[in-house]
């Protein structure tokens, strides 16, 4: 129920009926119960609530997907607008470019 073994259960029982008494102890349990599942029923009636407004987007968007047709042809770029750039280097973004020792602008050996 909430991850409460029996020995718990009969050790909050005890307590139970030392501090509240044996009269009124069947009607706290019973307020206590109807609270209980007033709850269960409040919490279903969200997650049904939850579930059928997943449902309604659902279908929109698949009613949206099958009212859009796909093109019939690639478009084309426009002539003379696109800029073309010069393709980049295979190597990562913010990778440095070794040099060999013997180009001039290399690292110099005798450094380490």
């Amino acid at each position: 129920m909430f991850g409460i073994g029996a020995t718990e259960l009969i050790l909050i029982l005890v307590l139970a009926l030392i501090f509240i008494g044996p009269k009124k102890l069947p009607e706290v349990a019973r307020t206590f119960g109807k609270t209980y599942r007033e709850l269960q029923h409040a919490l279903e009636g969200i997650r049904r609530d939850f579930a059928e407004a997943g449902d309604s987007v659902r279908h929109e968007v698949e009613s949206t997907v099958k009212e859009v047709a796909p093109p019939a042809a690639p478009v084309p770029p426009p002539a003379g607008s696109v800029e073309t750039r010069p393709a980049l280097p295979d190597a990562p973004v913010g990778s440095v470019e070794k040099k060999s020792a013997d180009h001039p602008g290399g690292p110099d050996p005798a450094r380490g």
